[in-house]
């Protein structure tokens, strides 16, 4: 992997730490839309469940394809290695 695949590789890693913080931050939010004390607002609990979710499946796909890109770049590596030491 060359350093501007590593690079990369670490900003959509940084992006998904922050929608993990995300993530954390509306979970915060709608526990405190159930524990109001006139009652959760519907519309308010709706939003924050949907973008939660919405972030969970970014996260998940992100984290999927650079699991991916790391194990296709480790078999690419081990293949050139073998190559490289092959006599003919």
């Amino acid at each position: 992997m060359g350093p501007q695949n590593q690079n990369t590789s670490l900003q959509r890693l940084h992006l998904v730490e922050k929608r993990i913080v995300r993530v954390l931050e509306l979970a915060g939010l709608v526990m405190d839309e159930l524990a109001n004390s006139t009652g959760p607002r519907t519309d308010a609990v709706t939003s924050h469940c949907r973008e939660f979710m919405q972030s969970i499946r970014d996260i998940q796909v992100t984290l999927r394809d650079e699991i991916k890109s790391a194990s296709s770049n480790n078999v690419k590596m081990e293949i050139e290695k073998l190559l490289l030491n092959r006599t003919f």
